[in-house]
């Protein structure tokens, strides 16, 4: 809850225990294992906590104490990755910034800056990319402001890899559908639905077909003739 009031439970719904911090939270995540909590503040901070609620440290921000952060997701590696070690934690600040990491406690994170008015991020459900959707301000040749609702589209290791700009002032939420091949989006009043094309390896010679893709099991690519 805001107010710091935690509470963890079972899946068949038994109280497991609760703990009253002294914090004013806005976002929480679970490590893929599992073992530890992330809790972001109201006051721009994101402290780990162990499984059973004992604090363990404050995780170091590349951002100023004044900017509230807009997403925490951590993405789960055993459901497969494109390459091992990459990073796996996203967290998304109001200014725009995205801080990639590959574990909660990585001295050395990715950072990027999206230029825009940040509100939200997701992973896709391979791990491959990661969306931080938000709003650009621009200003026209007669001093008129244009507020357009856009969303980018980075690599784990931040490569800005598209842009997609989206009718409407505001994307309040997103979603990638189970192969991440179609998205939707939630702006103003209305629903969107959008066509992922990923950018494939392929080539042709001597009558045959031959793509290239990484298995999400295993920590190599296949290739494939065709």
């Amino acid at each position: 809850y805001e107010d710091g009031h935690v509470i963890v439970g079972s899946v068949d719904g038994n109280r497991l225990w609760g703990k009253e911090l002294k914090l004013d939270l806005c976002l929480l995540e679970w490590s893929p294992d599992g073992r530890n909590l992330l809790f972001a503040t109201l006051d721009h901070k994101v402290q780990i906590y162990d499984s059973s609620g004992n604090y363990i440290a404050k995780m170091g921000l590349h951002t100023d104490d004044r900017t509230p952060i807009v997403g925490l997701e951590w993405y789960d590696t055993s459901s497969g990755v494109e390459e091992q070690g990459q990073p796996a934690l996203a967290i998304g600040f109001s200014n725009g910034l995205l801080q990639l990491m590959r574990h909660e406690s990585d001295d050395r994170p990715i950072v990027v800056d999206t230029g825009m008015a940040a509100v939200k991020l997701q992973w896709n459900t391979s791990g491959s990319v990661v969306v931080v959707a938000g709003n650009h301000v621009s200003t026209s040749s007669t001093n008129e402001r244009r507020e357009v609702a856009m969303m980018q589209f980075f690599s784990p290791h931040g490569h800005h890899l598209r842009t997609l700009k989206v009718p409407g002032s505001s994307v309040a939420a997103l979603s990638f559908e189970g192969t991440s091949l179609r998205i939707a989006l939630a702006v103003d009043s209305f629903i969107y639905f959008a066509n992922i094309r990923p950018d494939y390896k392929w080539g042709y010679f001597g009558s045959t077909v031959v793509c290239a893709y990484p298995k999400m099991d295993r920590a190599d690519t296949a290739v494939l003739f065709l």
